[in-house]
C-alpha cells in the first residue's frame, strides 16, 4: 500500500483554468499546511460571486507579493481564513495574471481541512479555569495552576496545530502522546478529572475528522496512481 504524503499540500498542485479534466488533477499536493511561517494579521482581498446555489470565491492576488497557489502556506492560511466565515464555497479562484482554479474533489479536501481547522479553534476557546474552580475555597490559587498547565485546552491545540503544519507524522506522534499523558493525568489529579475528560473528548472529535482527512488524502492519491497507469 502506497503511504500518503507527508505534507497535505502534496495533494493540491495549482491548476490553471483551461479544461474540467485539468481542474479535476488539482489534487495532487497538499496534507500539513507545511511551508512558510504564517504572516501574523495579514488577510487576503475576495469577492463572492454566487450563481444559482453555486459560490465562488474569487481571492485578489494580483498585488501579492508571491505566486499564488495553496501549495504555499500563506495562501492556503488565506484560504482557510476565509471559509470558515464564507460557508459553502464550491470554488476557490487564486486571480493573478493567470486565475487558478479549485473545484470538485480538491474542494472536497479542502473543505475537510477547514473543519478540521475550526475545530481546533473551537477546542482552544474552551476555558476550563472559571468552569471548574469558583466554587472552591482556593480557587484562586488553583486558577493560577490550571492557566499554566500545560494540558490547558490553550496549550494542547494550538500545539496540535503546529505540529500539523509540520507533517503527519509529527503530529500523530504529539497526539499519541498527549492523550497518554492527558490520560495520566486524570488518574493522578482528581480535580483535574472534569476538565481532562472533556479535553480527551475534544481529541477524540479531532481523531475523527483527521482520519477522514486522512483516508481522503490516500484514496484521492489511489486515484491518481491508477489515472496515470491507464493513461
Amino acid at each position: 500500500m502506497e503511504k500518503p504524503p507527508k505534507k497535505l499540500q502534496d495533494l493540491l498542485i495549482p491548476n490553471i483554468i483551461l479544461t474540467a479534466e485539468m481542474a479535476q488533477k488539482s489534487m495532487k499536493n497538499m496534507i500539513g499546511l507545511g511551508g512558510e511561517e504564517e504572516e501574523e494579521g495579514f488577510r487576503c482581498d475576495y469577492h463572492i460571486d454566487q450563481s444559482g446555489s453555486k459560490k465562488r470565491l474569487t481571492l485578489e492576488c494580483t498585488d501579492c507579493d508571491i505566486t499564488p497557489s495553496l501549495n504555499n502556506q500563506r495562501c492556503l492560511q488565506g484560504v482557510i481564513d476565509i471559509m470558515s466565515e464564507e460557508v459553502g464555497v464550491d470554488t476557490v479562484i487564486l486571480s493573478h495574471y493567470e486565475d487558478t482554479e479549485y473545484f470538485g474533489p480538491a474542494m472536497d479536501l479542502l473543505n475537510i481541512l477547514v473543519d478540521f481547522m475550526d475545530s481546533i479553534e473551537d477546542f482552544t476557546m474552551r476555558d476550563p479555569v472559571e468552569k471548574y474552580f469558583d466554587y472552591l475555597e482556593d480557587g484562586d490559587r488553583r486558577k493560577l495552576k490550571c492557566h499554566d498547565c500545560q494540558f490547558n485546552p490553550s496549550m494542547v491545540f494550538p500545539k496540535l496545530r503546529r505540529k500539523f503544519s509540520e507533517g503527519i507524522q509529527e503530529f500523530d506522534r504529539e497526539f499519541n502522546r498527549m492523550i497518554r499523558e492527558i490520560d495520566r493525568v486524570s488518574y493522578s489529579h482528581t480535580e483535574c478529572e472534569e476538565c481532562t475528560f472533556s479535553t480527551l473528548q475534544d481529541l477524540d472529535y479531532l481523531k475523527k475528522e483527521y482520519d477522514e482527512l486522512y483516508k481522503m488524502t490516500v484514496r484521492e492519491i489511489g486515484k491518481e496512481q491508477i489515472s496515470e497507469m491507464n493513461g
